[in-house]
Order: structure tokens, then C-alpha cells, then sequence
């Protein structure tokens, strides 16, 4: 039997892992890659403080380019909005420094080179909150789930030289 995989020794910061979800992050809802693509892309690209009519237009034309599923055009939208009256995205709008979808690149001691896309990481006084959203959080995140948002979490240390905070959004 394989062993989970553990968060390498030498990630400097946000060995704990937050937990947060959106009300619209029920079991009740399409699943899969296709739908959290879509999510992903409403996230993304939707202003933070987006009308449900432009959240609706990004949904149809995202979904129509994905081959989405009408269920999974709506059921993107709602999660989309659930997402950003959520007070975590609340925090984000008002923060001092605010990434979305930011390439990253760690480098490891052995020389390997690590790389990945930030969801969302922001800013309050000295200290950053990186948040990687997943349509799937379970009370049991998987284990490459928190180790992706420390590893995370460590690059913006390591580029900022200030503290971060890793999170997982269930959205």
C-alpha cells in the first residue's frame, strides 16, 4: 500500500491548511473537470464585485467553448456568485495587494523547478492569504491538494519575504 504524500521539509510556511466553502459547494451539482474548468474560468475572469447578468454572459460563452452541459453553465454561475459573496472574497476585494491566476515557480534544494498557477492570493498589512479553489473539497482534502496550496503558499514567502497563509476554497 502506497503512503499519502507528505509536504516536503523544506516548505517554509503554511504547514496548516484553511478551509473555507461557499454555500453553492453541495454534493447536489454536476462534477468533474469540465465543470471545474468552467468555475475555474468564472473565477478568474469575473470582476470581483461582477452583476449576475455578467456572470451569466461569461457562463454561456465559457461553456459554449467547454461543450458544457445547460446544468453545468448554471450550476457554474451560481458557484461563481456564491464564491464572491462569500467573506473571504469580500477580504480579497478590500485587500491591499490582490493576484488572481498567477503563473509561479519554486525551485526545490535538490534543483528541481516547480510550477503552477496561484488562483488567488491577496494582501492584508504583512501578510498573504493564497487560496487555490476546488469544486471538490471534501472535509478530507486530498493530500496533493494541501500539499499544491503550501507549496504555493511557500513561493509567495519565498518572492514577498512576507508570511502566507495557504487555503483551500471549496466553491
Amino acid at each position: 500500500a502506497s503512503k499519502d504524500p507528505e509536504t516536503p521539509r523544506w516548505v517554509r510556511g503554511g504547514q496548516h491548511v484553511e478551509l473555507a466553502r461557499t454555500s453553492a459547494s453541495g454534493s447536489d451539482r454536476p462534477r468533474g473537470p469540465r465543470f471545474g474548468t468552467l468555475v475555474h474560468a468564472l473565477l478568474a475572469e469575473l470582476p470581483l464585485d461582477a452583476d449576475p447578468r455578467t456572470c451569466e454572459d461569461l457562463a454561456h460563452a465559457h461553456g459554449r467553448l467547454l461543450g458544457a452541459t445547460p446544468d453545468e453553465v448554471k450550476a457554474a454561475q451560481v458557484a461563481a456568485q456564491a464564491a464572491f459573496a462569500h467573506p473571504l472574497m469580500q477580504r480579497a476585494g478590500a485587500a491591499d495587494a490582490l493576484r488572481r491566476e498567477t503563473p509561479m515557480l519554486l525551485r526545490t534544494p535538490d534543483g528541481r523547478l516547480i510550477e503552477g498557477i496561484v488562483d488567488l492570493a491577496f494582501r492584508e498589512g504583512e501578510r498573504w492569504t493564497v487560496v487555490d479553489f476546488k469544486t471538490d473539497l471534501s472535509d478530507a482534502p486530498l493530500p496533493h491538494y494541501l500539499i499544491q496550496v503550501r507549496l504555493y503558499a511557500d513561493a509567495i514567502t519565498r518572492a514577498t519575504g512576507q508570511p502566507a497563509q495557504a487555503l483551500l476554497f471549496g466553491v
